[in-house]
């Protein structure tokens, strides 16, 4: 397998090499990965249930209408998407302690939450997309 130090969107090269401190080395696979070398993992949360962070890219399937929590950042600087494969909405609020977003995101179906941590292991938002 071939392996390439680019980051790649869309089929198109945006990164190559040294992104801040980190070395970007991601592999395309099609099969089994998305195009930033990253699996994407499947979870159902019911409402009030808190999301644990197994991966940087979780599609998220509310059982209902779901008001969720994330648990704790791992490291500053971590990022995460939750894009929401279900139907039903995906509800994240400011708890002030591991999500500070400053209001409430509501993700539809297909909606999608990108997150950085900060240095106290807090959820940041970067961007929602209303897909």
């Amino acid at each position: 397998m071939n392996k390439y130090n680019v980051i790649i969107a869309a089929g198109v090269v945006v990164a190559l090499g040294v992104i801040g401190s980190m070395f970007v080395n991601a592999q395309y696979t099609p099969a089994t990965k998305d195009r930033l070398g990253v699996v994407p993992t499947a979870v159902t949360v019911a409402n009030g249930g808190e999301l644990a962070i197994t991966t940087s890219y979780l599609q998220v399937t509310p059982s209902n209408v779901a008001t969720a929590t994330l648990a704790n950042a791992t490291y500053a600087g971590q990022f995460l998407v939750i894009e929401n494969v279900g139907t039903n909405n995906l509800v994240f609020g400011d708890n002030g302690t591991t999500l500070a977003i400053g209001g409430t995101v509501t993700l539809g179906a297909t909606d999608t939450l990108t997150l950085i941590a900060n240095a106290a292991a807090q959820w940041r938002e970067i961007a929602t997309a209303n897909n």
